[in-house]
């Protein structure tokens, strides 16, 4: 291997590192600390609170299990992953709300 090519090898491999040290590093401090997660506000013009929107038992985050989301909210998931099955998530009847 030529001088030229060792040293090509060696930029790559730190660009690889470095990307995948941002993409794969630490989570910031407090991002999933849902203790003081923000909610949905509606203001008015003067900026005072119309409407917050809150879970069912008042707090302003929930977590969410696979079994309790709608299949239609799947399948809509699925599709943008897997532009293949489109047309198989749409023969598919949605649940009646």
């Amino acid at each position: 291997m030529t001088v030229g090519r060792r040293r090509a090898a060696i930029v790559v491999a730190v660009l690889v590192a470095a990307a995948a040290w941002l993409r794969l590093g630490p989570l910031p401090d407090g991002l999933l600390d849902f203790q003081n997660a923000e909610s949905t506000e509606v203001v008015d013009r003067s900026g005072e609170v119309l409407y917050e929107a809150r879970s069912n038992d008042g707090s302003r985050a929930a977590w969410l299990s696979p079994e309790n989301l709608p299949a239609s909210l799947i399948d809509a998931e699925l599709s943008l992953f897997d532009r293949n099955s489109a047309s198989d998530v749409t023969s598919r009847s949605l649940p009646s709300e």
